[in-house]
């Protein structure tokens, strides 16, 4: 079973703690998730080579001004705040929960979080088996563009994180420094920075680069490669020769080559339980 396969239906629902009159258009951000040339969804159809499409709908502002901060708030009390607009919340494999708030009273919550995969979530039409996401978009949420953008600015790119990880990427990208060796698994031999891999969309430098892709790790998880895409090296049928393998580009257009490339080690890397982002240029 492989639920991030196919049409993902999403709902996004617009929750306003500021109504300061400054919030940007659900017709916009409908655009920058859906439509637009450069949308969220655009980015998931040619990451994942045609397997993953989204479909939404935008619900929304509903204003909570003056209210409970957001970080107190409940996924499914903003669930509920479209329970007039939504015909049927049991027709979503996703929720998306966008918000402006304040500056002050939930500093320590993050710019988003995600569910990881799909869990059991109660809704105003009763139980449903999906995916929250929940992102703060306290500046204009932009759609991906170059140069690469201020990371102070939400950027689309944001929320394709999140999206990953409702679709069931559990871990982030992480950075991988062996100095002169290329990898190595001995204790101590290299440095590891969490959600640091500047290459791709699941580590926090990716919220400032357009379109990135998630890593290969990822995509397999995913079912992205389906095909001939990934080619899998045993080391121990190689007999001391080398293997050469043709790589396509990773992202499209592509000739239907291999894409990535697996080589199982002996001892595995250990991955950090760390999250702080880098700050790293």
């Amino acid at each position: 079973d492989k639920p991030a396969l196919g049409e993902q239906r999403v709902a996004v629902i617009l929750i306003d703690f500021i109504a300061d009159g400054k919030a940007q258009s659900a017709d916009e951000l409908r655009q920058t998730l859906f439509e637009a040339e450069l949308s969220v969804g655009r980015y998931f159809e040619e990451a994942s080579y045609g397997r993953t499409r989204l479909r939404g709908e935008v619900f929304g502002w509903y204003s909570l001004a003056g209210t409970v901060p957001h970080c107190q708030r409940t996924r499914e009390e903003l669930i509920a705040l479209a329970a007039a607009d939504v015909p049927s919340f049991l027709d979503y494999d996703r929720f998306l929960l966008l918000y402006r708030a304040p500056s002050t009273g939930c500093e320590d919550y993050g710019l988003g979080e995600s569910t990881h995969g799909k869990e059991p979530v109660q809704t105003p039409d009763g139980l449903v088996q999906a995916s929250v996401s929940r992102i703060e978009i306290e500046y204009p949420l932009s759609r991906p563009m170059l140069p690469h953008q201020n990371l102070a600015l939400v950027t689309a790119t944001v929320v394709a994180h999140e999206l990953g990880h409702g679709l069931g990427i559990t871990g982030h990208a992480n950075l991988l420094d062996c100095g002169a060796s290329t990898v190595s698994t001995a204790p101590g031999a290299c440095h590891q920075e969490a959600i640091a891999d500047m290459f791709s969309v699941m580590a926090g430098e990716g919220y400032r680069r357009s379109a990135l892709h998630v890593g290969a790790c990822h995509k397999e998880d995913l079912g992205w490669f389906a095909g001939n895409e990934l080619v899998t090296i045993d080391p121990s049928k190689l007999g001391g020769t080398s293997a050469t393998v043709r790589l396509d580009p990773y992202e499209l257009p592509r000739t239907a080559g291999a894409l990535a490339v697996r080589i199982p080690l002996a001892t595995p890397i250990p991955v950090t339980s760390g999250v702080a982002i880098s700050t790293a240029s």
